[in-house]
């Protein structure tokens, strides 16, 4: 890969392994402070947030391209900033609508919905009215975000939202500990963070397209050169949200707020991947466009055999330590043995179904990067059409364990049914060398290192959870090593800085 991309992916693998370390570090102090009930809400509230992303109408992932692609020619910097300025006056218009939608859906949401034993209606309503705060305030960073991306200033980018995910976590922290132990005080705190890392990322974007003899203007032709691709974008994230958040919305109305409690839990160790699947997304995406719009064959089949691989070396053998190891890594993390009998199914089946969407998101940064997401948007109806009756039925019959299969079925299907879609679609392409070097060779080392630490687990059986833990870690490292060096691309990789 080019050294440009390279040093994204490890900027994002540490920004994005900074946030989780937080979320990992914190999320038992926040059931500590909070209890489980509290805790849910804080659940509820990332599914909103989640469910709320089909308002950005694929305009963040426009951005993301559109940006890449003028940047990489000269003379196009007011182009760029009547761009940002054009999608700025949407993104806080939609922002101010957030706060208002959200405030007025907050009782029935609390009285209605929300099946709670501890928590109060009114308490619950206020919790709800804040989260839509929060999300208001944190909504423009999409187009901030996606903005900097697209010029390739990740590095900056990564070390301010890890900056202020450090002064958020720490500080909701303190403020149960030593003020007040509420889920209302917990998201007074994060407003008010969010809202100084907003400004802060929104100056640091302008700071990158400066030109002192421009003034910016909304441009209403800008909107309609990218319609097409956003307008395809936005039936992509309206079905992704859909799927991805309905097992949330099913079961935060069959599950008690305990037991959804327990779910998003397992729900948020098995999305731990998707702090490897992102940096690598976000780093191959801009260069893809790049490449793309320049016509460089060769070098988009390089990269694109060389993330593959990347991506599966990276996830696979952390999908099966996340299966096999599963309740001692809830045990361990939240110190709560409720929650590791209650999530440990569940989680297995959601790392394995996280996996297998992440593997597909190297096909799918090349597809988006062509501009023309029709291929995915057909794909993804035909599933969502069929898979959201599953869903349902099974979260009704089974609960968690019942929505965690039908995202596996839904992973899997997308995998195989896209790796043909692929071929076709870009046939100068090295598939075999995909699916062989990016797949099955990976999975099939993982699998057998990973069985085997299990093995020696079992075998031990020391009552001393830091004993079990240093097992799953040596495991880890066994099988990440393997599958490192089985990886023609990641050893070309490691040679080159011989």
């Amino acid at each position: 890969m080019t050294s440009r991309v390279s040093k994204n992916v490890l900027v994002n693998f540490l920004g994005r392994g900074w946030g989780a370390l937080l979320s990992i570090a914190f999320t038992p102090l926040y059931i500590k402070f909070l209890g489980m009930e509290a805790y849910g809400l804080i659940g509820v509230f990332i599914t909103l947030q989640a469910l709320l992303g089909i308002l950005d109408m694929g305009l963040g992932t426009a951005a993301n391209r559109e940006m890449a692609v003028l940047s990489a020619s000269e003379g196009n910097l007011p182009k760029i900033r009547n761009f940002v300025r054009t999608l700025e006056w949407i993104y806080w218009g939609v922002a101010i609508c957030i706060a208002i939608a959200v405030a007025l859906s907050a009782y029935p949401i609390a009285h209605l919905w929300i099946k709670s034993q501890t928590l109060q209606p009114h308490e619950i309503t206020a919790a709800i009215i804040l989260m839509g705060v929060v999300l208001a305030v944190q909504w423009p960073t999409g187009l901030y975000g996606g903005a900097l991306m697209g010029l390739q200033q990740q590095t900056s980018l990564n070390v301010l939202t890890a900056l202020f995910s450090t002064v958020r976590s720490v500080g909701a922290v303190l403020i149960l500990w030593k003020v007040s132990s509420s889920v209302i005080s917990f998201f007074v705190w994060n407003a008010f963070v969010i809202i100084i890392q907003t400004l802060v990322i929104a100056w640091h974007l302008w700071s990158q397209i400066r030109q002192t003899d421009h003034k910016p203007i909304f441009e209403k032709k800008l909107l309609y050169e990218t319609r097409k691709f956003a307008v395809e974008m936005s039936g992509i994230t309206l079905m992704a949200v859909a799927f991805t958040q309905l097992d949330k919305v099913v079961l935060s109305r069959v599950l008690t707020l305990q037991s959804f409690g327990y779910y998003y839990a397992a729900s948020v160790a098995a999305g731990s991947l998707y702090i490897l699947i992102g940096p690598i997304f976000s780093a191959i995406f801009p260069k893809f466009s790049q490449l793309v719009s320049q016509k460089e064959r060769e070098q988009i089949r390089s990269l694109y055999d060389q993330a593959g691989q990347l991506m599966a070396v990276t996830i696979l053998p952390l999908m099966m330590i996340l299966i096999f190891f599963s309740y001692d890594l809830l045990l361990i993390w939240t110190h709560n043995k409720l929650t590791a009998e209650n999530g440990v199914v569940v989680l297995g089946l959601l790392a394995m179904g996280n996996a297998l969407n992440g593997l597909m998101n190297v096909p799918y940064a090349l597809q988006l990067a062509t501009g023309d997401a029709k291929p995915v948007l057909k794909i993804n109806a035909c599933l969502i059409a069929i898979s959201t009756p599953a869903v349902i039925l099974l979260s009704n019959r089974w609960g968690g364990v019942g929505a965690a299969i039908a995202w596996v079925g839904y992973t899997l299907t997308f995998l195989i049914i896209n790796t043909f879609i692929i071929n076709k679609q870009f046939p100068y392409l090295d598939n075999r060398s995909w699916i062989w070097n990016g797949l099955i060779k990976p999975i099939a080392i993982a699998f057998v290192v990973v069985a085997l630490g299990h093995l020696i687990r079992q075998l031990v059986d020391s009552p001393n959870q830091w004993a079990n833990f240093l097992i799953i870690i040596l495991t880890a490292i066994t099988a990440i090593s393997a599958t490192v060096f089985s990886s023609p691309a990641a050893n070309r990789y490691i040679k080159g800085y011989r």
